[in-house]
């Protein structure tokens, strides 16, 4: 069985000193400006697995969602960045572990009218695992 991405994401940024004061969770919080700053991660999409049975990789493309105080966001989504990119094959204590994570994209605003006066910021990283 293959782990699951987002959770070892999670657990991983989760142990990084720089992104100790944000709440790094998987599912969108109901009041987002009552906790920010908040790193949301989350699957797009199935992952893709190879059907040969010597790889053992999966791919996942995963999205991360950074609200924060104007300003804020940006580095925050810069930093879980930097922080996965240098993650490559790092075995994580719940199994599994960490292949490669590339970003796919450069954070970007996009205004959250639901959210009021935060800051969201926008990444996508492909993120390859292994058991």
């Amino acid at each position: 069985m293959q782990p699951d991405a987002v959770a070892l994401v999670v657990a991983y940024l989760r142990a990084q000193e720089h992104l100790a004061d944000v709440a790094v969770v998987t599912a969108r919080p109901d009041n987002v400006a009552g906790r920010v700053p908040v790193l949301l991660v989350e699957a797009v999409g199935a992952p893709a697995a190879s059907r040969m049975p010597w790889a053992r990789r999966v791919h996942w493309h995963l999205g991360l969602q950074v609200w924060a105080a104007d300003g804020e966001a940006t580095g925050i989504a810069r930093g879980a960045l930097t922080a996965l990119v240098a993650a490559r094959d790092v075995r994580m204590p719940v199994g599994g572990r960490i292949v490669r994570a590339d970003p796919a994209a450069e954070p970007i605003d996009i205004p959250d009218r639901q959210a009021g006066d935060v800051q969201r910021v926008v990444a996508t990283v492909d993120v390859a695992v292994r058991a």
